[in-house]
């Protein structure tokens, strides 16, 4: 039997670990970085489709999964903005909340307020998760390229309002998890 460590998908996220270390150093090169994140984010819709037709799904795939999402993330948003690292750290910090209790992290949504729900639904395939979605992994890609690439004002702001209420709603979502994992702990030092 395979050690879930060489998984098919779990090679292709460290693949996606050594790109976006490359991606770092090639920060400043518009095309040639937008086209190794480019395929940093093709291949994470090819691990998923992969672990599902290998029948290679497992927790720790899937926790490695959101560890390289946060750090590609991460990685943009503290060379983009002079405080992007705090938008990194509150996605660090709402990871550790969420996948502290391991593979069972998601039950807590079950009790989440709709709106939290509308965007969980479906694994993020609803309006409300699409736009999550889009405002969490693309917002950074977006203001990396309108500081490097030049756009009609008009097509710059409009992507940018549509992904910063993407990423507003994500923050909403984000304080919930915290909170709710604060409560959690506070709960279980009562006991």
């Amino acid at each position: 039997m395979t050690s879930v460590y060489l998984f098919v998908p779990n090679l292709i996220e460290y693949l996606r670990l050594v790109l976006i270390v490359i991606a770092y150093f090639i920060f400043e090169d518009v095309i040639p970085f937008l086209v190794v994140i480019g395929f940093t984010a093709i291949l994470d819709f090819i691990d998923g489709y992969v672990a599902r037709r290998l029948n290679q799904v497992s927790a720790f795939g899937a926790w490695l999964d959101v560890l390289v999402d946060n750090v590609a993330r991460g990685m943009v948003w503290s060379r983009i903005l002079p405080w992007g690292c705090f938008v990194s750290a509150l996605e660090w910090t709402v990871f550790v909340c969420t996948h502290s209790s391991g593979s069972k992290w998601r039950e807590a949504f079950k009790h989440a307020p709709w709106w939290v729900q509308a965007v969980m639904a479906k694994g993020f395939k609803t309006s409300q998760g699409t736009l999550v979605t889009l405002g969490l992994h693309v917002l950074p890609l977006w203001i990396y390229g309108w500081q490097r690439i030049e756009a009609p004002l008009w097509f710059a702001l409009t992507g940018f309002s549509i992904l910063l209420a993407g990423r507003l709603l994500a923050f909403a979502v984000e304080i919930w998890c915290i909170l709710t994992h604060l409560n959690f702990l506070v709960a279980e030092e009562r006991k």
